[in-house]
């Protein structure tokens, strides 16, 4: 594991070794770090000065797609095997509760600029869409959906001002 001071500096070799990091997070004070442990069963934090590591969530099952909110208060990630839901950990108080259930999977959660609402990929009745939603306040809005079951969308990521997102998209066969 590797931290690069953007624009310049020295890279610094962070040992954190069997670590997963395709799926980490950054705490708002750019100093921790949020990963998954390497079975993938819980959630971590590794503090980037001093490679220091702390367990703040375990389960049974696996947890994917972690996203901590702007104000570092709340992580949202995926938890299943099967079917996936959309879980969220309150840090202040240690609450865990799913916010985006019902069947199919619900992944790659992604936190608006505000706070108050995510971006996430959903694949339910063989489609995939990306859909902006906000547990707290009962809105779900489909942004993008695959035009075809073997076509793919996922892991939306919101711009720091709001103003855009961007997404991974895969068509496979003729068009």
């Amino acid at each position: 594991f590797w931290v690069f001071p953007y624009p310049a500096g020295t890279p610094k070799h962070i040992k954190a070794a069997g670590y997963m990091f395709a799926d980490g997070s950054w705490f708002p004070d750019s100093r921790r770090f949020l990963v998954m442990p390497p079975l993938g069963d819980g959630l971590d934090v590794i503090d980037v000065t001093n490679g220091e590591r702390r367990a703040i969530y375990r389960t049974i099952g696996i947890t994917l797609n972690p996203s901590v909110s702007p104000d570092g208060k709340r992580i949202a990630f995926a938890a299943g095997t099967n079917e996936w839901d959309v879980m969220e950990i309150d840090l202040p108080s240690g609450a865990v509760r799913t916010v985006v259930n019902g069947g199919g999977v619900s992944v790659f959660p992604d936190w608006a600029p505000s706070g108050t609402h995510f971006l996430l990929t959903v694949w339910r009745h063989g489609s995939m869409s990306i859909e902006d939603r906000s547990p707290a306040e009962g809105f779900a809005k489909r942004l993008v959906e695959a035009g075809r079951p073997e076509d793919t969308i996922t892991q939306a990521r919101w711009s720091p001002d709001g103003s855009r997102t961007v997404f991974v998209s895969t068509r496979r066969g003729p068009s």
